[in-house]
């Protein structure tokens, strides 16, 4: 199962164009039990939401998976950071280790643009 929605950056409305951020879930191996996505702003529920100096709208995609062989769930988020603002890279890490703050076990993948080149 294929996790996504489109930051739009074009446009601005969350829609089918622009940057995304996303997931692959193999079900076969895991059971996805949750889903979601927050936008990197301090509206992190308003979609296409731009925050602190970012260049663009940026996004997080997450989901609670659990091995079908048994164990613990496991959050996994899939981001991509701005290319632009230093700000709003700091401030999306803080947002996202706030959302994963109460989770047992986590992983963060994505694009985090440490430099702008």
């Amino acid at each position: 199962m294929w996790l996504r929605r489109r930051a739009a950056a074009e446009s601005g409305d969350g829609g089918t164009g622009g940057e995304f951020s996303g997931l692959y879930v193999r079900e076969s191996t895991v059971e996805l039990l949750a889903w979601g996505e927050m936008w990197l702003s301090p509206t992190p529920e308003l979609v296409a939401s731009r925050g602190w100096d970012a260049a663009l709208p940026r996004m997080a995609v997450w989901a609670d998976v659990q091995s079908r062989s048994g164990g613990r769930a496991l959050r996994i988020y899939g981001t991509h950071y701005d290319h632009r603002g230093a700000e709003a890279r700091l401030a999306s890490s803080h947002l996202i280790l706030s959302d994963a703050f109460n989770q047992p076990a986590v992983v963060v993948t994505g694009d985090f643009n440490a430099m702008e080149g």
